[in-house]
């Protein structure tokens, strides 16, 4: 009969429509889950990619300290007034004389520690005689976030050192240093990675060498 008819009809249309919804709350579940991988996925490349960054970042600022530092130490002579090449020797402060242009003029170095953070102090002499006037003295930060704790920025050793020997005590004794070693203790600039990296090198005063 007609109302037979229009009670299965009825029934396919609910039938349908039931059907529909749930394809539609399925999709939506399968939407909202691809969304969260993805947002997943592009917040660790973005994490990589700033780890990958400042990992090279603080590899490129540590090997232009390091670098800089031998070729500025190295070389280390009398000042240009006659004072001994090693003007200061601490746990956190170096300083010294060097030409390191090569022009005949020394300039007087300072790198130290303050605040977490590794300053460089340059001071050309003026005038002939050459003088070293405090108010011409440039500083410069070097590296920062440096967490060395209770380990010193500088050690120094004497012409007995071997490679393994214990450095110098302190207070240290100026005329028997023969080789700095610097080391600087930092963390990577990234969320992800709290473990310090370190940094260091040595270098020996070729100007004071007396071990053979």
């Amino acid at each position: 009969s007609y109302s037979a008819v229009s009670k299965r009809i009825t029934m396919k249309i609910v039938f349908h429509k039931g059907f529909s919804m749930l394809e539609l709350v399925i999709t939506i579940g399968i939407f909202a889950l691809i969304s969260v991988f993805f947002l997943t996925f592009q917040s660790d490349v973005f994490s990589l990619n700033s780890l990958v960054t400042n990992t090279f970042s603080s590899q490129q600022e540590s090997q232009q300290l390091l670098v800089a530092f031998i070729n500025e130490v190295r070389p280390a002579s009398n000042s240009g007034t006659g004072a001994y090449p090693i003007a200061e020797a601490t746990s956190n402060a170096f300083t010294f004389y060097t030409d390191i242009q090569n022009v005949g003029v020394k300039q007087r170095i300072r790198y130290f520690l303050e605040n977490g953070a590794i300053k460089k102090s340059t001071l050309i002499p003026t005038g002939s005689p050459p003088t070293y006037n405090e108010e011409n003295e440039n500083t410069t930060t070097v590296m920062y976030g440096i967490q060395n704790g209770s380990n010193p920025l500088f050690k120094y050793y004497d012409n007995t050192y071997n490679g393994s020997s214990p450095p110098l005590e302190e207070p240290f004794n100026i005329p028997d240093i023969r080789f700095v070693k610097i080391t600087a203790i930092r963390p990577l600039e990234s969320s992800k990675s709290t473990t310090p990296r370190t940094y260091t090198t040595q270098v020996m005063l070729r100007n004071l060498k007396d071990n053979f």
